[in-house]
C-alpha cells in the first residue's frame, strides 16, 4: 500500500488592520507613489488608447491568496489608479498528514 499525503495550506492574517492591508482604492499622488508589493504576480495586462491595466494576484509561496488581487491603471507609463485587496503579514501554516491508502 502506498501513502496518501494530504497537505493543508492555510494562511493566517496577523494583526489585521488598515495599515496591514485589505481593500485599497488610490488615485492621484497616492496612485503614482504606490509600490506594487513583491508578493504579487502579473496575471494579465491590457492596453488601449494609452491606458494600461495590469492585474496582479497575491501569493504566499506557491499558493494564491483568496481575494488578494490588485489592478493598476497606468496612462502613458504613469500610475493613475490602484484598486483591489492586498494582505500584509500572511504566514503559511502547513500540516502534513500521512495515512495508508
Amino acid at each position: 500500500m502506498g501513502l496518501l499525503v494530504i497537505l493543508f495550506l492555510c494562511t493566517t492574517v496577523l494583526g489585521a488592520s488598515a495599515s496591514s492591508g485589505g481593500f485599497l482604492a488610490l488615485s492621484g499622488d497616492e496612485a503614482r507613489q504606490y509600490v506594487v508589493p513583491s508578493d504579487v504576480r502579473v496575471v494579465w495586462q491590457s492596453s488601449d488608447d494609452g491606458v494600461t491595466q495590469t492585474h496582479y494576484q497575491q501569493y504566499v509561496g506557491d499558493a494564491a491568496v483568496y481575494g488578494g488581487q490588485i489592478t493598476v491603471l497606468s496612462r502613458d507609463g504613469e500610475q493613475v489608479a490602484v484598486i483591489g485587496n492586498h494582505f500584509s503579514n500572511l504566514v503559511p501554516s502547513n500540516e502534513i498528514l500521512l495515512t495508508k491508502s
